[in-house]
């Protein structure tokens, strides 16, 4: 490592603008029910919890594991939040805000039923 903190053949870190489109593009190799989840904890935030993506996916818990497993070896989700705040915004990045909105509207109302 040089005093730059970058690797030696490393001449310059990416351009910041180049880290969403990345991730987005990581996104892409995620299956439906994985980016769905994904992208719900980058809207719940802090709630985000396996009881709410069950209730606003309507999906039995154990119906969401293959699709936890995944965003998380795919390194978008750890510990039940984006690992990143480029993942983070990458996934609230792919959500229309309209249907961002009725999410939210619903993440609310599980919140409160839970």
């Amino acid at each position: 490592w040089r005093e730059s903190g970058m690797a030696p053949g490393i001449d310059r870190w990416p351009e910041p603008a180049t880290f969403v489109p990345r991730a987005a593009a990581q996104l892409a190799c995620l299956s439906p029910l994985a980016l769905e989840l994904a992208r719900l904890a980058a809207l719940a935030g802090s709630q985000f919890s396996v009881a709410l993506a069950a209730e606003v996916l309507q999906r039995p818990p154990l119906a969401l594991a293959d699709a936890w497993a995944e965003a998380e070896r795919a390194q978008l989700l750890a510990d039940g939040q984006p690992s990143s705040l480029i993942v983070l915004e990458a996934l609230r990045a792919g959500v229309p805000q309209p249907l961002a909105a009725e999410l939210r509207v619903r993440i609310a109302a599980a919140t409160r039923a839970g």
